[in-house]
Parts: structure tokens; sequence; C-alpha cells
């Protein structure tokens, strides 16, 4: 058509970087029995959005071992806008994450544990350069955590003009060393490194206001133990029971991040007792009626002035949640 070359020979028109998910199989040793799953898609910041699939639900004996997808997604890639900054910013920087993760989860696991997960590496697409190699089908190996094999996902991607594209633009200015191209790379990993932050803005309001009902709990909790600290002869005891909303501090590859919390209690300055660690969650209960936890709750009792005696009231206190 005329009119729609440049004089490098490259298209007016932007190109489009694509994802494709078509097939999904997962072996019998991961999936035996009927699931709902989905599957995950990590990119480098083109997009702007959370790219993943509809709950899909997968009977392996029905399927034949085999499920149909039919998901994509695709955004063009012009100057100036936020895909291309991204890519663009992401193919200059030889230290940055430069892959697509594809990572397939159970809906109904509450731990969001991964049942396999696999990459595609975009700069050896890029290096590869085969023409042929543009849009054809993929059939990507699933890796559960252990290393073993979960299943295979078969995708398609549209990258390589796009990248092409990105990559003549951004050589052009770099290799005359101009102060043109410099203010460029500059722009660019900026705008890359607000868009990292915008995508995480959301998660860190959530967290700062977790935190502050925490804070405002553990205030009155002070406030209570101080007015019990000064009745003569009471017992103060406390049962651990529950927290929620706590921060994630572990890091998995596989799973979501989680901690191994316990909470240590202190009088007047004094720890008095800790409760015992629950493993990788961000949910701790310590109470005594939930399936695999201990008889009874971390109970912790302090004595302030002289021990009761016939006739004192002993007051007693839950914390429901810290």
């Amino acid at each position: 058509m005329r009119g729609c070359k440049q004089k490098n020979g490259m298209s007016d028109l932007p190109p489009k970087f694509a994802i494709a998910l078509h097939t999904l199989a997962m072996e019998r040793h991961v999936l035996n029995e009927p699931k709902t799953l989905t599957v995950q898609v990590e990119e480098i910041g083109m997009f702007g959005e959370r790219l993943e699939t509809e709950n899909l639900a997968f009977n392996p004996v029905r399927a034949g071992g085999k499920l149909r997808i039919d998901w994509s997604r695709e955004v063009d890639i012009a100057p100036g806008g936020r895909a291309w900054d991204a890519l663009d910013a992401t193919l200059r920087d030889d230290g940055s994450w430069a892959a697509l993760r594809f990572t397939v989860r159970d809906v109904a696991d509450a731990t969001g544990r991964a049942l396999g997960g696999s990459a595609v590496d975009l700069r050896k697409l890029l290096e590869a350069g085969r023409d042929e190699a543009e849009g054809k089908l993929r059939e990507l190996t699933l890796k559960e955590a252990s290393g073993g094999v979960a299943g295979q996902l078969t995708v398609s991607i549209v990258a390589l003009d796009a990248m092409r594209r990105v990559r003549a633009e951004a050589r052009a200015p770099a290799a005359e060393g101009t102060e043109e191209g410099q203010l460029a790379a500059s722009l660019a990993r900026t705008l890359k490194r607000e868009a990292a932050e915008a995508s995480i803005s959301a998660e860190v309001r959530a967290q700062r206001e977790r935190e502050g009902v925490a804070r405002r709990d553990a205030e009155e909790t002070a406030r209570l133990v101080a007015a019990m600290a000064n009745v003569v002869g009471a017992t103060l005891q406390l049962e651990v029971i529950a927290a929620r909303g706590l921060a994630a501090k572990d890091s998995h590859l596989f799973s979501a991040d989680s901690s191994d919390p316990y909470v240590i209690v202190a009088f007047a300055g004094e720890t008095i007792g800790k409760t015992e660690v629950v493993a990788e969650t961000t949910e701790p209960t310590w109470e005594c009626d939930k399936p695999g936890k201990p008889e009874r709750p971390t109970r912790i009792t302090k004595l302030t002035g002289a021990p009761p005696t016939a006739g004192t009231r002993s007051r007693k206190s839950s914390i429901r949640s810290l």
C-alpha cells in the first residue's frame, strides 16, 4: 500500500505486542480431579493491567488431559506510549526483567501456591530474529517449585516487529552519543520506574491502612493493660487468638508471599510471654477450636499487686485481633 512505509522501510502503523494462550495440559500427579484453574501472565509493564484468564473449569478426564483456553491480549507499541517506554527501557537495560512469565494456579487454594510456571525471554526472542517464529505456537513446559514437570501450556507471541522498531529507534541517538539521546534514555528509565511505582501504589495504600488499624488496636490494648496495672490484687489473663492483615515479609517464587508470625506480650516494660510461630501465613490463628491448632489458645497470666484472695475479683481479656 502506498503511504504506509517510512524511508527506513518500516510501516507508519504502530506494531502490536500480542500474547495468546491456546491449550493447557496438566500431569496426573499434579491434577487428577476436577479443579478450577487460572493462568496469570506477568509482563514488563506494557499493558498497565493485571493479565489473567477467567476461571477455567478443568476436568482432566473429560478434557482428555488437555483444556482449550482461547485467551489473548494485545497492545499498540507507539512512540511516547506506556507500552513503548516499558519495552524501550527493558531492552536498553541488560539487568532488568525481560521475560513473560506464565503461572497456573488453583483458584480454591487459599495459599496462592502455583501448580506450575514457565517463562519466555524476550531478549532471546529478539536475538533469534526469525520471522517465521512470529506468532507461531510454542509449547512451554510448566515446572513445579521442586523442579518437576507440572504440564504444558501452548502460547503464541507477536513481538518481534515491535521489539525491532523500539531497538532501531533507540540505537540511532545512542550511536551519536548526543545529549538528546542521553535525555531520552533517562526519561525512559524514569517512566519505567513511575509505572512500576503506580502498579504497587494500591497495595501500599492497603498495607498502610492495615497497619493503621493494627496500631490503633495496639494503643487500645495498651490503655487496657495500663488500667489493669492500677488494680491491686487483680489477675490479667490474655488469650492471643488471631491476627489479620499482617505484612508478607517472605517472598516465594511459586507461591504467594507470606510471613511466619508470632506474638510477644509485654507488661509494664517486661516481656511476660510469647506465642508459638504459625508458619507461612499473614492470617495466623491460635484458637483451640481450629483444626490442627493447639488444645488451648496461648494463655498468658500476669499478677499485679497482691495475689487475689477470697472476695477479690479477677478480670479477663481476650484480644480477638491484633
